[in-house]
């Protein structure tokens, strides 16, 4: 073994080339419809999947930082001095086609029409030494058709984010695009971040990402009918041909001798897979539209992402989400409905294919819950399975057909764990990590010590409520939900009438931020001896149902490989990007290295444990 990664290694030495040398094969403007007018206005841009753009130069580019290991996907050496004026749009790569690519979405349910790159852009497609070809782009380069009243640009404090997230989520084996290399500038753009007033200037920076393809859910909308809600359509809604070419050049490239029925159920099989892996590592995506959504079942477009800590199904890392669409807990059935709009997409183009696409979309549920439970089924040690390696389409190699059912006593199990998670408030990495601390006594101490205080349960919940915002005054509302003939078309859930449906959501938002006041007045009032006490006595009754569960041999060593003992805390996040913005690099250089072993201790990271008072967390 240790003879073949030497020769691996040299190879991939050998295999080492400059940015200048690259060779692009762009496929996808050469088999997709592409609006060559270069006109960077906004605009609606009919009859294509692609526009010609043109790089806008940043002032001064260098590195911040790169990935290495993504950069060998391109067979780049991070040494080449290239990579500043070349990666951050600055300076044309040979052969490469900078291009925004069109695709429309359902945003927060709504649909929005067009909305496509507005801040990144297409460099072209480069197949590497092993023969795997990767698509390139640049986020935050500038202007493009799609930028609406955006300036095309990104700044350090979000690219930063996407960049380090990516990276750490490859190693906690989550499908995911990869991101390159992280370039500030000297230029500066004004953003408000909290959307406050308070805006201030912010460093354009630019990030690289690499994938497969970065098609989506979303690019299959352009040809979208007008919506009876919001009134828009898709902007090649009358030219069909588009979404046929594009569903052709998608399953020849990427779903090669499947039949569009086939392509469809291997999409709903990856996403399905994908938001299991979320789930299962506690993390949030945030922003979960149509327009967001890998046909290939990877994660992208990292925005207002967040990593649980105390466990919460309602967590809401987004603040704009102000109606908690996608929740943690929501994150499977909202993955569901985008796959809805997808097959709408795919009916508009295949009429004759409607039932059985209907049909392969409702083997979602059972698919998710299959990946969902054997994943947690393993990280507590009652089913034998080691960490997959991710393939780059989604589901990991070896894996690609969906897990038998699991016993309903490991389903249970997973259910009751979770449960006293949320009863207790506890962080979710942490408690999974404590499964492998040992005796009973060793793992109640661990259990304990990873629930949150009352004070911190307080903060969390409060965060949470002020996050969910109603479309009427809290009287007004009680007002309507007291009229007779309202209550009666609420309580009957076969009426889907828009009007009916939006108070309904607003009545369940009131509903739930009563439970949450009462929750956070609660919190303060306990002091820490006596949640204590109760968490106890909570885990000490899980510990009785889970010792007596038949663990797997070898249940212990598993759990420790699948169960990571450090992930982006959001708090640790800020700080790194606080320094950044500084001109201090080092905390992101030691965390970038820090990512790569998620499932090993290290001594650093009994400074990023706790989180220190007054922390401030900005998405």
């Amino acid at each position: 073994k240790a003879t073949v990664s030497v020769l691996y290694w040299v190879m991939r030495r050998m295999a080492k080339r400059s940015l200048e040398a690259l060779v692009f094969d762009n496929t996808a403007l050469k088999g997709l419809p592409v609006d060559e007018s270069k006109v960077m206005s906004q605009r609606e841009v009919r009859g294509a999947c692609f526009s010609l753009v043109e790089l806008t130069p940043l002032t001064n580019p260098r590195t911040v930082a790169v990935s290495k290991e993504a950069l060998a996907l391109l067979d780049i050496d991070e040494t080449d001095n290239s990579i500043a004026a070349s990666l951050s749009g600055s300076k044309l790569i040979p052969g490469s086609q900078p291009a925004a690519h069109c695709y429309c979405g359902h945003q927060f349910g709504n649909f929005a029409g067009q909305l496509g790159d507005g801040a990144t852009m297409y460099l072209g497609e480069i197949t590497n030494a092993s023969g795997a070809k990767w698509e390139l782009q640049i986020k935050g380069g500038g202007k493009t058709p799609y930028s609406r009243q955006g300036d095309g640009r990104k700044v350090l404090r979000s690219s930063l984010r996407e960049f380090l997230c990516s990276e750490a989520m490859y190693y906690l084996n989550v499908p995911t695009t990869r991101s390159a290399s992280l370039i500030a500038s000297d230029d500066k753009v004004v953003r408000d971040i909290q959307y406050d007033g308070n805006a201030k200037m912010e460093t354009c920076s630019v990030i690289t990402r690499i994938a497969p393809t970065f098609l989506r859910f979303g690019s299959f909308e352009i040809c979208k009918k007008r919506d009876p809600e919001t009134m828009k359509a898709g902007p090649s809604v009358e030219q069909p041909e588009i979404l046929s070419k594009l569903i052709e050049f998608a399953r020849e490239s990427f779903f090669t001798s499947c039949s569009v029925l086939q392509m469809y159920e291997k999409i709903v099989q990856s996403t399905a897979y994908l938001v299991a892996r979320w789930q299962c590592v506690g993390w949030c995506h945030g922003v979960l539209n149509t327009d967001n959504m890998s046909i290939l079942g990877i994660t992208i477009d990292y925005g207002p992402y967040g990593f649980l800590e105390g466990y919460d199904e309602g967590y809401i890392c987004n603040a704009s989400d102000t109606s908690g669409r996608y929740t943690y807990g929501e994150q499977p059935k909202k993955c569901k409905w985008n796959l809805m709009k997808l097959k709408e997409s795919l009916t508009l183009a295949h009429p004759e294919m409607q039932s059985e696409l209907e049909k392969t979309l409702e083997k979602y549920t059972e698919t998710y819950e299959r990946f969902y439970y054997n994943m947690m089924g393993r990280k507590m040690g009652l089913i034998v399975g080691t960490q997959q390696d991710v393939h780059e389409t989604g589901l990991p190699a070896g894996e690609n057909t969906v897990p038998d059912e699991v016993p309903n006593e490991v389903r249970e199990m997973v259910d009751s764990f979770n449960k006293t998670m949320g009863d207790t408030y506890s962080d979710f990495t942490d408690s999974f990590r404590s499964l492998s601390a040992g005796s009973n006594d060793e793992m109640l101490t661990r259990l304990v010590e990873a629930s949150l205080s009352p004070s911190a349960v307080a903060e969390a919940l409060l965060v949470r409520a002020r996050s969910t915002k109603l479309m009427f005054e809290p009287s007004q509302l009680q007002m309507i939900l007291s009229m007779p003939h309202m209550q009666a078309q609420l309580s009957d859930l076969s009426n889907h009438d828009p009007k009916i449906e939006v108070i309904r959501d607003e009545a369940n938002k009131l509903y739930m931020l009563s439970d949450l006041v009462e929750s956070i007045e609660g919190y303060k009032k306990q002091n820490a001896d006596e949640k204590k006490k109760i968490d106890t006595g909570k885990w000490a009754s899980f510990l009785e149902q889970y010792s007596k569960a038949k663990k797997i041999d070898g249940h212990v060593a598993q759990m420790e490989g699948l169960n990571p003992c450090f992930i982006l805390r959001q708090w640790v996040l800020q700080d790194i990007i606080a320094k950044a913005e500084k001109g201090d690099n080092r905390p992101l250089e030691e965390m970038l290295e820090r990512v790569k072993t998620p499932f090993t201790p290290s001594p650093v990271d009994e400074k990023y444990r706790a989180k220190p008072d007054g922390a401030v967390v900005v998405t």
